[in-house]
């Protein structure tokens, strides 16, 4: 089972089916199932950092206490964080209670920017980069964010890269009662078969500009709509809209790169089955989001193939 934060823009996994894993960071191909998503209603508000210069490195404890977080607990990934699960049992970096297990998960950690969740509530993320850290603060507990970053460097702009990132808690559990189930399914914009036995998968023609195509799941199930927008150079934009009931969900053959949306452009109508994995154009949509706009090369017959989840039953 996986528990989803709902945040306004897009729900993040919450680790809470995590909790007693071994390893400091992993991706989620060995232990975890991913057959159920749930959703509930908790959302953190994206909030504005306060920018320290200059920071003061140390450990997470003296970090949390520079910072004022006001939380008991504190946890520190050294280096850029990248995307996979982080116990605080399993790493010097934190100070925690004795058998206490918080799991963060990072999610879309590219070096400058990412996002994350946990299973305890957050009262303030320090974000080191450059001379300085950027502190998110969440007064009343959060469990999720989007979008984080390191201060701005005036050079250029843009954030610095990402030196390290500690996290100050409590050991308030995050609610995890869910209100909304999801199960994966298969889903492709809706047109020919590229062939009549076996594979169900379709391919479109290029509808025209600002024109949409039906998106369907499990062969049958509409699953919203992809609208194409032609940008005049040569490259055409696919709104993707996902109806109510649905989700993106992750990649259920890449556990690793969780691409989401995959795409094949064709001059000529295709045919044989279709291999998604080696489609030429890949996007991530975050996962428990419902529109995603990705771009892709103008031409006649596309592939489109999504891996969302449908809403089912909760159990229990």
């Amino acid at each position: 089972m996986k528990i989803f934060k709902n945040s306004i823009l897009t729900v993040f996994a919450v680790s809470l089916f995590f909790i007693g894993c071994t390893s400091e960071s992993y991706t989620e191909s060995n232990d975890v199932n991913r057959d159920l998503v749930v959703v509930d209603d908790i959302a953190a508000e994206a909030v504005t950092p306060v920018t320290i210069v200059p920071w003061s490195s140390g450990d997470a404890a003296s970090e949390c206490e520079q910072a004022g977080a006001g939380c008991d607990f504190s946890w520190k990934i050294d280096d850029s964080p990248e995307n996979g699960i982080y116990n605080t049992n399993t790493d010097q970096y934190g100070n925690t209670p004795t058998d206490f297990d918080l799991s963060i998960k990072i999610l879309n950690s590219d070096g400058i920017y990412f996002d994350w969740s946990t299973d305890y509530e957050v009262c303030a993320v320090i974000v080191k980069g450059g001379p300085g850290a950027n502190v998110y603060y969440y007064p009343d507990g959060a469990c999720s964010d989007t979008d984080l970053h390191a201060p701005i460097n005036p050079a250029n702009g843009m954030p610095y890269g990402l030196s390290h990132v500690t996290f100050c808690f409590s050991e308030t559990p995050c609610d995890t009662d869910p209100s909304e189930c999801f199960e994966d399914e298969t889903a492709w914009a809706d047109g020919e078969r590229y062939t009549n036995r076996g594979n169900w998968a379709t391919y479109t023609a290029y509808p025209g500009d600002g024109e949409s195509v039906d998106i369907y799941a499990g062969k049958t199930n509409y699953a919203g709509t992809v609208t194409f927008n032609d940008n005049g150079d040569g490259t055409v934009d696919l709104d993707i809209a996902l109806e109510d009931g649905f989700i993106f969900y992750y990649d259920m053959a890449d556990d690793s790169a969780d691409h989401n949306i995959k795409i094949q452009d064709y001059d000529t109508s295709p045919s044989g089955n279709p291999s998604p994995g080696l489609f030429d154009h890949k996007f991530t949509a975050s996962a428990g989001a419902s529109s995603m706009t990705v771009t892709v090369p103008m031409n006649e017959f596309y592939g489109i193939h999504l891996d969302v989840g449908a809403e089912v039953p909760c159990d229990g």
